[in-house]
């Protein structure tokens, strides 16, 4: 994601893009502030010019946090009790929407 963001940070600042009005955009912002946007931005709808960073941000972020999940579950007694509360976590909005509590069309 940090290298993503860098490269277009530097096509900006250096006037390579052909679409000005896009990159326009960026010239006035510091690097920090176009990572903590890109990064972070993304999460609060923040879609001015990094519209489609959120995937990269979205799936860096979750996947950190089911590896951090998976990890301290493997060692833990317990790790099935984990194992289904996730899994009835990620299942509710079907049991929702099968009891017509929810309209998601599953």
């Amino acid at each position: 994601m940090f290298v993503v963001l860098s490269i277009y940070y530097l096509v900006a600042k250096l006037d390579l893009p052909i679409k000005q009005k896009t990159f326009g955009k960026i010239k006035h912002k510091q690097f920090p502030q176009l990572v903590l946007d890109g990064t972070i931005g993304v999460w609060f709808m923040n879609q001015d010019y990094m519209g489609l960073t959120w995937t990269l941000s979205v799936e860096l972020f979750a996947s950190f946090w089911i590896f951090l999940l998976a990890f301290v579950a493997r060692q833990y007694r317990g790790k099935y009790w984990i194992y289904a509360l996730i899994f009835l976590f990620l299942y509710t909005p079907r049991i929702t929407d099968a009891y017509h509590y929810t309209n998601y069309g599953f």
